[in-house]
């Protein structure tokens, strides 16, 4: 545990240090893509080339059409995973209609269908690459000569080399992990949401009354979220539960920030400046501690409290309030789900 903590650690460092020297044009996350993909394609074609492998292409293509589309650790394994069991059980399906006599053509051709039929079933399942695989392995197979079988059992050899080099650099070369880079966004949410918060407070509402506080950033940091959450509940251990509470609780913050800085709220408001400031301060620390891997609880801070300096008759006073409360209550319950996935204190 000690040396797998460790080891994220460097991985968030690492990332963090690429992304302050890399070039603004350059995405280094397409980099290390590239460079863990050329590495496997360097290995496969090393080994082929000294042993003088027969037919070392499928290697190669392996680990083009894996790696290539799949950059996250588990989907890259998975697929790589399927792409095997595909092909291996094409291959079987495929030798075992050569126990049907050659002149049997009606029964050999009817049990062909039937088992691509049966490869097609799952092709919508989760299991639709591997059952494609096996369909076209099978249809190669079975139209092959009983006699040229060699071709077939070196291809079978070669997709094994590939997804053996796949599984060693997807764990060992820059893994590419769903959950780190939910982590790096979720950090970026954080410190943008603070810095938006920040600027509806009346000492800095004067000062940005011209800027365009639009919420489009938020928005999109959000929507990239998402759009990688299937990878992350993969790898989040049983916890994707715990994912969709985080996305939700973000949804619900973004909307409390928006009213915030969009509402024009009247010069007497309640002075709240400590708990504010606090609050302010509760985001930034919970964005640097997130950065790290190592996620505090943080109390909601009590704004209804101010209540009993309001003037009930007037709404939008009590609304002021209740917008921070609800605030301070929704990053409250981020970072205590934050904790649950990131706290590596144990």
């Amino acid at each position: 545990m000690y040396w797998r903590n460790r080891a994220k650690e460097y991985d968030v460092w690492l990332r963090q240090r690429l992304i302050t020297l890399t070039a603004p044009w350059f995405d280094y996350r397409s980099g290390l893509h590239a460079l863990r993909t050329t590495i496997a394609c360097v290995i496969a074609f090393c080994i082929t080339r000294f042993f003088d492998i027969p037919h070392s292409s499928w290697a190669l293509v392996t680990i083009i059409v894996v790696m290539g589309p799949a950059s996250y650790f588990r989907t890259t394994l998975s697929k790589a995973n399927q792409r095997l069991a595909g092909t291996i059980i094409g291959a079987l399906a495929g030798l075992s209609l050569h126990l049907i006599p050659a002149e049997n053509t009606a029964t050999h051709g009817t049990l062909l269908i039937g088992l691509l039929a049966l490869a097609s079933y799952f092709f919508w399942s989760r299991y639709s690459y591997a059952a494609i695989l096996a369909a076209v392995t099978l249809a190669i197979v079975s139209d092959v000569a009983i006699g040229d079988l060699s071709a077939l059992e070196w291809r079978v050899f070669n997709v094994i080399l590939g997804t053996s080099i796949i599984w060693a650099c997807s764990r060992f070369v820059f893994p590419e992990r769903a959950l780190n880079h939910f982590q790096m966004m979720v950090s970026e949410f954080l410190q943008l949401t603070a810095d938006y918060y920040l600027l509806h407070l009346p000492e800095r509402h004067s000062d940005s009354s011209n800027l365009n506080l639009s919420m489009d950033v938020l928005s999109q940091n959000l929507a990239q979220q998402r759009a990688i959450a299937t990878h992350v509940k993969t790898e989040s251990n049983g916890q994707a539960d715990k994912i969709s509470e985080i996305l939700t609780l973000e949804h619900r913050i973004i909307g409390l920030v928006e009213s915030l800085l969009t509402e024009k709220w009247p010069q007497s408001m309640p002075t709240m400046s400590d708990h504010s400031q606090q609050l302010f301060e509760a985001m930034n620390l919970l964005s640097l501690e997130l950065e790290g891997g190592r996620v505090s609880r943080y109390p909601h801070f009590n704004f209804l409290q101010h209540y009993q300096n309001l003037d009930l008759q007037y709404l939008n006073q009590c609304t002021y309030v209740w917008l921070n409360h609800q605030l301070s209550q929704q990053i409250s319950r981020l970072s205590v789900a934050l904790g649950q996935i990131y706290d590596n204190a144990d």
